[in-house]
């Protein structure tokens, strides 16, 4: 199947369709913006709440740092990010102005964008959205949409200005109805969600499934942020993620654990690591538990405590040489705590830099986050950016259906009575006029037969086609992602099981039954696989076989 093809095909017959419709003229315009739509790039959406860890999240998944990341709950705007070389270098940020003006402004300025004063937000107000252009091998695929967050709040105690809180509220109204439609109108999505499945936080998913009909796990990735925060949550990471999955499955395809800030940390300091480990084994046990149990111990100056925390025994001795707190300082330098006790326990508590950076990078998880991606929406971006087209194309047809025969119905009814009009006036010496009048009527105006013979055609020749195109796209999205698991174990199969898959999920093309084989026979064998293998992925694939066989 070639997707783009098809859906190509399909928009070709709803234009000439069009041509001869009453009134068809009026949905050429989408038609022209979908066809155009269909040779784009592939919109992949980031949402989440308000500091979720989306600005550290988007640095770590481009490898730069575009977005501001800092203390203060930065005020948004949609950031567009697309493959490309900016006109101007000092002036890389296109902004787009609510007015519609643009202008092109410096790092600079969308760095101001960050606070909570009335000038601030009053600008951020005043934007619809800042556009970049990189030079990133992942923008060559698709274009990245940073959502503003949602459900903020003013200050820690709430008792702001009167006029600094109303443009904060107004801003923050104005930026959950932007990622909404954001969310709704990208081909994917990825949202970045806590670490536990909350009613708030499913909610938060909902709304912005509720705003696309098409919104589905096909197409929405999570990403659970921040797993650093807590040791204890660290430790059982890919646990919690699997649960918040289960409990979100409708709404998302997985969940990854990931630690951006720690990728960042990794980038900026895997230089450092061997000073670093030298001097953090300089500290006894008793103290190194001590100091990461949280940053005010960390920072300790009293001496009482330090000095009952190296001296040994009764001799008054020291066991080894203090750490200072200068020292102390230093180390941690302007890392959050939660990233720098992270990599201080493992630097502690392993043998050698290399495996010390290979267990944070576990931690940091972003390549994993970028091989699903690549996965789920660069080697699908056809199907997405297709399925996403078609499903307008099923809105478009709905309109058609209900409201422009509706107008046709309506027409022809008063069609009569239009002529009966005419006639009686032909007798006033207006006989060309009335003739052309009726000539008008005659082409402009349907009867019922054949408005009848209209929503034949509209259903024969586009709605079923529609559907038919979706089934096969969703059966093409199918095969691709179980040849995608069959791949993952595929040591796991005979070398006859596997062939016979490659060929029934089309790997070498359509479907295929190998030649000699009953598809009864074998959707039993199939059948009586997926009853006795214990490795969810292959019960998974024995039991889409024995679903195809069924259907051929």
């Amino acid at each position: 199947m070639n997707p783009i093809k098809n859906t190509a095909d399909l928009l070709d017959r709803i234009q000439d369709f069009l041509a001869i419709f009453p009134g068809g003229y009026r949905h050429l315009p989408h038609l022209a913006q979908l066809r155009i739509k269909l040779h784009e790039p592939c919109v992949l959406a980031i949402a989440g709440r308000v500091k979720a860890g989306k600005s550290s999240f988007l640095n770590a998944l481009l490898g730069e740092n575009l977005a501001k990341v800092g203390e203060l709950e930065t005020t948004a705007t949609i950031n567009r990010f697309s493959y490309g070389v900016p006109d101007d270098p000092l002036h890389p940020v296109k902004v787009v102005w609510e007015g519609g003006m643009v202008t092109y402004e410096s790092r600079d300025f969308m760095d101001s964008l960050q606070g909570h004063d009335e000038d601030t937000l009053r600008k951020a107000q005043g934007i619809s959205y800042l556009e970049f252009r990189v030079q990133n091998e992942i923008l060559k695929e698709i274009t990245l949409v940073d959502t503003p967050g949602t459900d903020a709040i003013v200050g820690s105690d709430g008792d702001a200005h009167q006029a600094v809180t109303e443009t904060f509220f107004n801003l923050r109204k104005k930026h959950s109805v932007q990622t909404q439609e954001c969310t709704s109108s990208a081909d994917a999505v990825i949202y970045l969600v806590g670490p536990v499945a909350t009613a708030i936080g499913r909610n938060f998913l909902d709304e912005f499934r509720e705003t696309s009909c098409y919104s589905t796990a096909l197409n929405a990735v999570g990403v659970m942020s921040k797993v650093d925060i807590d040791q204890t949550l660290l430790s059982k990471r890919h646990e919690q993620a699997e649960y918040v999955a289960r409990s979100l499955r409708e709404q998302l395809n997985t969940v990854i654990p990931v630690s951006a800030g720690m990728y960042e940390a990794l980038q900026r300091h895997r230089k450092d690591f061997p000073d670093w480990q030298k001097k953090m084994k300089r500290i006894p046990p008793k103290a190194f538990l001590y100091f990461m149990k949280q940053e005010a111990t960390y920072l300790t100056d009293r001496q009482d405590v330090l000095s009952a925390l190296y001296k040994t025994g009764d001799s008054g001795e020291y066991a080894s040489e203090p750490i200072s707190l200068e020292e102390r300082k230093e180390l941690r330098g302007d890392l959050f705590w939660s990233l720098f006790r992270t990599i201080a326990i493992v630097l502690y508590e392993t043998e050698s830099c290399d495996a010390a950076f290979e267990q944070l990078k576990d931690i940091a998880n972003i390549d994993k986050v970028k091989e699903v991606i690549q996965e789920q929406f660069l080697n699908r971006s056809k199907f997405i950016r297709c399925y996403r087209i078609l499903m307008e194309v099923r809105k478009m047809l709905d309109d058609i259906k209900r409201n422009d025969f509706h107008r046709l119905r309506i027409r022809s009814q008063v069609k009569t009575e239009w002529e009966h009009f005419i006639q009686r006036h032909q007798s006033y010496g207006e006989q060309e006029i009335a003739e052309s009048l009726l000539q008008m009527i005659v082409e402009t105006v349907k009867s019922e037969t054949e408005i009848s013979d209209l929503e034949e055609r509209f259903r024969k020749e586009l709605v079923i086609a529609l559907e038919d195109t979706l089934y096969a796209l969703e059966e093409y999205d199918s095969d691709y992602r179980m040849l995608q698991v069959l791949q993952s174990c595929r040591d796991n199969w005979s070398e006859e099981d596997y062939e016979e898959l490659c060929h029934l999920f089309g790997l070498y093309g359509a479907r295929k039954v190998l030649e000699g084989r009953q598809i009864y026979e074998r959707q039993q064998y199939w059948t009586q696989k997926s009853l006795v293998l214990f490795d969810p992925r292959m019960k998974a694939l024995a039991e889409y076989a024995t679903e195809i066989y069924g259907v051929m």
